[in-house]
C-alpha cells in the first residue's frame, strides 16, 4: 500500500525531503524505504537516489481510479452484449496509451 499527501511537494533531492533522517554528522539515510538506506552524499545535495521510492502525481490531476477494474468491467460487458466500442475502451485502457502514474502493487 502507498501514501498520497495531498499538496505536499516532491522534494528535489533528499536535502529537502521531510523523511530523510539523520544518523551521524556525515551519514544521512532515507526512512521512506521500508528498511533504510544510506544516501550518497552527492544525492543527498542535489538529486533524488535512483532508489528513491516517491513519485510525483502530476496536479491538477484527474480522479485517481482503477484502470484495470474499469477495463475488465468494460470487457465483461463487451462480450456480454456484443459492444465493440466497450471492448475498444477495454483494450485503449491496458495499452500504453497513458502514463502510469502510481504502478500497481501485487502485496
Amino acid at each position: 500500500m502507498g501514501v498520497y499527501i495531498k499538496g505536499v511537494k516532491m522534494p528535489k533531492c533528499c536535502a529537502e525531503c521531510s523523511f530523510e533522517t539523520l544518523f551521524s554528522d556525515d551519514i544521512h539515510y532515507c526512512t521512506v524505504r521500508e528498511i533504510a538506506k544510506e544516501i550518497p552524499t552527492e544525492d543527498y545535495w542535489e538529486c533524488r537516489p535512483s532508489f528513491c521510492p516517491m513519485s510525483e502525481v502530476p496536479e491538477p490531476h484527474g480522479r485517481l481510479i482503477d484502470a484495470d477494474a474499469l477495463a475488465d468491467d468494460l470487457e465483461t460487458d463487451g462480450k456480454e452484449f456484443g459492444d465493440e466500442m466497450k471492448l475498444n475502451c477495454a483494450s485503449w485502457l491496458r495499452s500504453n496509451a497513458t502514463p502510469t502514474v502510481i504502478e500497481r502493487s501485487d502485496k
